[in-house]
């Protein structure tokens, strides 16, 4: 199962949408009363805002897709009083958020090699995640007063009465305190259990402030006027305050809701409250803290735990005192090591430290799953119950030996340019296995960049693939490795081929993909050629005869082996689209139709189209040297489109639209789409940038072709 990562900023906004109603199926009258009130003091106010300042698209999608996660995440796991609490927690906290830096789900960040916040956050900070100033955050989306991105804000009136400012003005912000100019962000620290859904983890937001009582007694105020049932206390420095709830809303007596049970410890613990509090008794939800240090307002917690020694000592860090921590963030080596990798300007800054998270999560490398896929299940059975073999509950799973390698993990991003560039490095450990992947790897595209079409995408990985399905090998647990090895067998005694041997063996290091000229593909001609890299050509074409011989009469019927300028070429006849299949040099060229084959055989770099002078340096290097690519040309797919369009036309207004000339010249203002990556310093960099034609700041852009497209609407 993929895991996400609970407890971020972003995860604060979701939870603005949560749902309050019972996991119980019965409500009691008072948990209904508390829950309806909580809608509306909280709950129904930030999702309003959210609602008329990210537009109804965007908001559609946090409301359906994230926000159900994050409930689903919350609620399955947790006994009910912890559900309520957790709840609680994250809603109060995202409440102060949206009082102190408006309706945005951004943080911040400076173009400064280390920033400035980080001289004040803790060492052991787990996430880091900034943005470069509320005065830039505003000036990109184009807020102003009512406005987002030039369009009015829906329900203006209704939001600023509830929140009792107006979130738009970035003079709200100024007269109360805060600093509009300097970098503003959340970071994490200490985060365990996330496995569970029981995530425990010191939150730190931190707001530049040129006046920090000012600001705090503004935020008190605020959440004074709205939440009559807070309390604020003060102990030396720091601020505090709790939402209280009645654990008579988590069970009632006669009821079956209100249980007792055996916990891990073999002790009694109620389900009607934490700690088996009787009913009647007060719930207290974990302590939000805030306090003020070297410029900035920090405002925190921990959901799973109280947070004040931690807070305490990071006060003390803030204040210039001694914490007894080993120094702050902005002295980690992994972390200073990543703000150099990282290029350009940083308006957008996101950091993760891999290697302690992963430390204090056993099973945190579900994360990353996405990576590697097929190790998502390989411990559970069917009926979900965990396999026997060389990896239990007690031991370190076998993609856990993978994973670790994993260090540090940075992004950046510039706001200012006319592209968009997302800077990015993976920091892997010294020695790991994964660099050897890139070890003594030679680069060659020669064919997918020989041809003279222009690409609609392109897709292509060079890297030593012996040495992956070693890493493979190593990840894979006793049980899964046997199921392996029993497939392998049955296809060797079935065709008489050995997978390893002859296969992955004789694999090179390069493999690529292009689709191509967008104009001429239609349901039968797509235009498309793939290429893998073998040592030994004659090996692999030997391991085609044999398959083939094996095949059923009525499917080996479908291939044939014919002549194309002298190469022996295999043909298989499918539906409306014949697949090719040859050697040319080292190269097993596959394409869709002969005219691909035929030119992959004619194709020359240095009369392709990476020859013809049109593409920017940058990317023509990236696409000729780099380990891995990915190129999508934004107007060949849009060629594609139009010529599916007329399919669509029949009383469909926008597919009229995109067949218009000045749809066409809004298109041609958007480039292409390219991540490059390379192996560089024990770690993987690169970038992934939005080619345009823009004359002004990348959003900024974005929000003209938006107008445009408007205006065509309603034409």
């Amino acid at each position: 199962m993929k895991r996400e990562l609970p407890g971020t900023h972003g995860r604060l906004n979701e939870s603005a949408g949560y749902n309050h109603g019972s996991s119980r199926g019965v409500l009691s009258g008072e948990e209904e009363r508390l829950n309806s009130q909580l809608n509306s003091q909280l709950n129904n106010q930030l999702n309003n805002q959210l609602n008329n300042q990210l537009n109804n698209q965007l908001n559609n999608q946090l409301n359906n897709q994230l926000n159900n996660q994050l409930n689903n995440q919350l609620m399955e796991h947790n006994s009910r009083a912890g559900r309520n609490g957790l709840r609680t927690f994250f809603l109060a906290l995202f409440a102060v958020a949206m009082l102190a830096v408006g309706p945005f789900n951004v943080q911040g960040a400076s173009s400064a090699d280390t920033p400035l916040a980080a001289g004040v956050l803790p060492g052991e900070t787990d996430i880091f995640f900034q943005f470069s100033s509320l005065e830039k955050l505003f000036d990109t989306f184009s807020i102003t007063g009512k406005s987002f991105w030039g369009h009015p804000v829906q329900d203006f009136e209704n939001i600023h009465e509830e929140l009792g400012f107006n979130p738009f003005e970035l003079s709200t912000f100024r007269d109360n305190g805060f600093d509009v100019k300097k970098p503003l962000g959340i970071a994490l620290s200490n985060i365990k259990d996330i496995e569970d859904n029981d995530f425990h983890g010191d939150i730190i937001m931190f707001f530049p402030a040129v006046d920090a009582k000012k600001a705090m007694a503004w935020i008190r105020s605020s959440i004074e006027k709205k939440s009559t049932s807070v309390k604020f206390q003060q102990k030396g420095d720091i601020w505090s305050w709790q939402y209280k709830e009645s654990s008579r809303e988590h069970g009632e007596a006669g009821t079956d809701e209100e249980t007792i049970g055996d916990n891990q410890n073999g002790t009694q613990e109620s389900n009607g409250g934490p700690q088996g509090k009787g009913r009647g008794e007060d719930v207290n939800d974990r302590p939000i803290y805030m306090t003020s240090g070297n410029g900035y307002v920090f405002i925190g917690g921990n959901p799973g735990e109280d947070g004040e020694a931690f807070f305490q000592a990071m006060a003390a860090l803030a204040q210039g005192k001694d914490s007894g921590r080993a120094g702050t963030l902005s002295r980690d080596p992994g972390f200073t090591k990543m703000m150099k990798q990282l290029t350009g300007v940083k308006d957008i800054i996101l950091y993760l430290n891999l290697e302690r998270i992963m430390e204090n999560n056993s099973r945190a490398m579900e994360l990353f799953y996405p990576l590697t896929p097929f190790f998502s299940d390989m411990n559970e059975k069917d009926d979900g119950t965990e396999k026997t073999g060389s990896s239990t509950a007690s031991e370190t799973p076998p993609p856990y030996n993978f994973l670790k390698d994993y260090k540090t993990m940075g992004v950046a991003a510039d706001l200012e340019n006319s592209d968009f560039n997302l800077n990015f490095h993976v920091e892997i450990a010294q020695k790991s296995k994964i660099m050897e992947l890139y070890k003594n790897i030679r680069v060659d595209r020669s064919l997918v960049l020989g041809l003279k079409e222009n690409p609609l995408l392109l897709w292509g990985v060079a890297q030593n693939m012996q040495k992956y399905w070693e890493i493979i090998r190593e990840s894979l647990d006793r049980e899964t490795m046997e199921n392996v090895n029993k497939e392998f067998a049955k296809i060797k005694s079935e065709y008489g081929i050995d997978l390893e041997a002859d296969i992955i063996e004789n694999l090179g290091n390069n493999f690529n993909l292009g689709i191509y000229d967008g104009m001429s593909i239609n349901m039968t001609n797509v235009n498309t050629l793939a290429t893998i890299e073998f040592s030994d050509p004659s090996k692999m074409v030997s391991v085609i005869e044999k398959f083939i011989e094996k095949m059923p009469e009525e499917e080996r019927a479908m291939v044939n082996k014919i002549d194309i300028d002298g190469n022996s070429v295999y043909m298989f006849s499918g539906g409306p689209i014949q697949i090719y299949a040859g050697f040319k040099g080292k190269n097993f060229i596959i394409t869709l139709g002969k005219p691909m084959f035929e030119k992959a055989l004619a194709a020359d770099v240095k009369k392709g189209f990476t020859a013809s002078g049109k593409l920017d340096k940058a990317l023509q290097k990236g696409l000729e040297s780099e380990m891995s690519i990915f190129h999508v040309d934004i107007m060949e797919i849009y060629y594609v489109a139009k010529n599916f369009l007329p399919m669509f036309m029949n009383g469909n207004p926008d597919a009229a639209m995109a067949m218009k000339p000045e749809f066409i010249k809004i298109v041609e203002m958007l480039k292409y789409i390219s991540i490059i990556a390379k192996a560089q310093d024990n770690g993987i960099h690169g970038d992934f940038v939005i080619k345009t034609g823009f004359e002004k700041p990348f959003f900024k852009g974005l929000k003209d072709i938006s107008d445009r497209i408007d205006a065509l609407k309603k034409d």
